[in-house]
């Protein structure tokens, strides 16, 4: 997990729910996390459904198993999930899931692209909480 995930989020005023190890529960928590659920629990999938339903999934995995885990996660009213990784044959998102995909990610980690990072994270938390979906 990405640390700007639940900052950027936070700050636009949804509720944040992340997953980590437990190790870094309390880091997530200051970022803005108001649920951090063990990513290794044998009923992480259970306990994120159960604090559903969710408008918007982030994940910095993106793999097939995973984003067929998270399009399960979005039912049954469905959202958007962004991801790090283009839509692949082996994901099978409902039809309700809209995939955004971007290489976001590593570009703002770059020391080289901070005024951009800046940016970004304002104009995110901005767009958030005005309510608007990023299309990238």
């Amino acid at each position: 997990m990405s640390s700007y995930h639940p900052l950027s989020s936070s700050q636009a005023g949804p509720e944040v729910i992340a997953t980590a190890s437990p190790r870094k529960f309390d880091f997530v928590r200051s970022l803005g996390a108001t649920q951090v659920i063990d990513y290794k629990d044998a009923q992480a999938i259970s306990k994120l459904c159960d604090l559903g339903p969710y408008d918007f999934i982030m994940s910095t995995s993106g793999d097939a198993p995973a984003a067929n885990t998270i399009s399960d996660i979005l039912q049954p009213t469905g959202g958007v999930f962004a991801a790090t990784r283009p839509k692949s044959d082996e994901m099978n998102l409902a039809a309700n899931v809209e995939l955004v995909y971007d290489a976001f990610n590593m570009v703002t980690q770059k020391p080289e692209n901070e005024e951009f990072s800046r940016w970004f994270y304002g104009y995110l938390s901005g767009g958030l909480a005005a309510g608007l979906r990023l299309r990238v």
